[in-house]
């Protein structure tokens, strides 16, 4: 038996298109502003904003958006799970 919440799960991976990878392998796009997004299913989806930051400056939250997608897209491309790049923060910090 499932739950509600799974049966909400299981519709918006069947939106995807087939395209059921980890959400960690896709590739992310940032949209030159606030948002950065994944394409699954060939459509864009939501995956961060910094549009509410509201204690950031407009370039802040730019600058923010573009890091975040350029730092997922290197996790993606050299197969970082999060536990792994939790890892090597806790490496990099106790060395420092």
């Amino acid at each position: 038996m499932s739950t509600i919440r799974e049966k909400e799960e299981a519709a918006l991976v069947a939106k995807r298109g087939g395209d059921n990878r980890p959400l960690e392998h896709m590739k992310a796009a940032w949209d030159g502003h606030r948002s950065v997004r994944v394409s699954a299913g060939g459509r864009d989806r939501g995956l961060a904003t910094t549009a509410y930051s509201y204690a950031l400056t407009d370039a802040e939250k730019v600058a923010a958006a573009a890091r975040i997608s350029a730092l997922w897209n290197l996790a993606a491309a050299r197969g970082w799970s999060t536990h792994q790049i939790n890892q090597m923060v806790a490496a990099a910090t106790e060395s420092n």
